[in-house]
């Protein structure tokens, strides 16, 4: 072989390698944009599910015990709670409550009561206040995997239909739970059964004081 030959063959495999160098480098950089870009967008993912609607005296209940709200005797009584739950892969900070607006569940009739709020083990508290018809959730910060049971007192029948949410969260979303989809009807959180003996407290309670008042 020529000297000629041999510096030929060797120029060659120099720029080879030069352009799989330039590919490789551009394909780590085309890469790590992307993993950046996706991680930046990646849209948060809040769920909820009506876990408990019961009634706080049964529907046919003709006698002397009655539940009563600031004086006022409700005809049909009833607690309702509503497990809220950080279902994305990353946590949920208040920024990313447009304008700091809440994220409203809305039961299209008079909520007289916040019964309670019970949270998930080590998660920080959510920020929940009543408004008309609503129950809100203000800017908190949600740790991922992790939620909150919130039970409300009503007056009157409610259904899950019922129920409007409204939120102005930023890439993110608010979605009923599909029981048939993910296969886990009837599944309750310890948050949420935490909520429902609250629930079942207040009925006590409520039936007591009624009673005292008999005799």
């Amino acid at each position: 072989m020529t000297l000629a030959a041999e510096s030929a063959e060797w120029y060659a495999k120099e720029v080879t390698w030069m352009v799989v160098g330039v590919v490789a480098t551009l394909a780590v950089g085309l890469l790590t944009a992307w993993a950046t870009k996706n991680a930046s967008l990646r849209r948060c993912r809040i769920t909820y599910e009506v876990v408990s609607n019961s009634l706080l005296l049964p529907s046919d209940h003709s006698g002397n015990v009655s539940v009563s709200h600031q004086g006022v005797r409700l005809g049909e009584p009833r607690a309702v709670t509503i497990y809220l739950r950080n279902a994305g892969r990353r946590d949920i900070t208040s920024d990313q409550f447009h304008g700091g607006r809440p994220i409203a569940f809305d039961f299209g009739r008079p909520v007289l009561e916040l019964l309670s709020v019970q949270s998930s083990a080590s998660s920080y508290p959510m920020d929940v206040e009543l408004e008309g018809s609503a129950f809100l959730v203000r800017p908190s910060f949600i740790r991922r995997k992790k939620g909150a049971a919130v039970t409300v007192l009503l007056d009157g029948g409610f259904d899950t239909d019922d129920l409007a949410v409204r939120h102005e969260m930023v890439n993110g979303r608010v979605d009923l739970v599909d029981h048939v989809k993910n296969g886990a009807a009837g599944r309750l959180g310890a948050a949420a059964l935490a909520a429902a003996a609250v629930a079942s407290a207040f009925t006590l309670s409520a039936l007591v004081s009624s009673l005292k008042d008999l005799f």
